[in-house]
């Protein structure tokens, strides 16, 4: 919908100013993957076996859903803008038109975000609830109750945004990496092979 906003020249020339600022970037891009290590604690409940094409299609799909908004910013808005912007897509967002009377459709980018946290909270909540053994529906009702009371409660925690920044670049993200790499190295040392991706 914004291609007519578009300038690809924007994206040249690659590493005006060295390679470092796109290793450190990547390194952050890395981390937002770990994500899809929940599909090695969802494999036993899949009917089918899960195949390594099945991963490489998904990191595909997730490394242009990534890159598609960065990307967008950059030959819409330009470098220095892009630099200065947190939530890159919600700009995009707020300059499509669709027609001559459809216009400010930012409120899309709120329903992409929160459709994007409700699915990864659901699938984490069911994750832990498995992990913990609970198989009757009463016990996993229960834990997965306590758990988003847990997390509601989280919602009161004192912090800025610039402070919550600080906190997913220097802890959640780095952890979310480790733990990622932990699970996925125990997951191919003690599943029966016929399981593994």
């Amino acid at each position: 919908g914004n291609i007519k906003e578009k300038d690809y020249t924007l994206l040249l020339p690659v590493f005006e100013n060295g390679a470092n600022a796109m290793w450190i970037s990547s390194f952050f891009a890395i981390c937002g993957f770990a994500e899809i290590v929940f599909i090695l604690f969802l494999q036993h409940r899949s009917r089918t076996k899960l195949k390594k094409s099945h991963l490489y299609v998904l990191a595909f799909l997730l490394f242009g859903l990534a890159l598609g908004p960065l990307v967008g910013a950059i030959t819409i808005f330009g470098i220095e803008e892009a630099q200065r912007m947190k939530y890159p897509a919600f700009s995009q967002w707020r300059i499509l038109e669709l027609g001559k009377y459809l216009t400010r459709l930012d409120f899309f980018s709120i329903f992409q975000w929160v459709a994007g946290a409700f699915t990864r909270q659901a699938v984490g909540l069911y994750v832990v609830a498995d992990l913990l053994g609970k198989q009757t529906p009463k016990a996993r009702f229960l834990t997965i109750m306590t758990l988003c009371f847990l997390l509601w409660l989280t919602l009161f925690l004192p912090f800025n945004e610039p402070v919550f920044t600080i906190y997913l670049s220097r802890f959640y993200m780095p952890f979310s990496f480790v733990f990622a790499l932990i699970a996925v190295s125990y997951t191919h040392l003690t599943l029966p092979t016929k399981r593994i991706v």
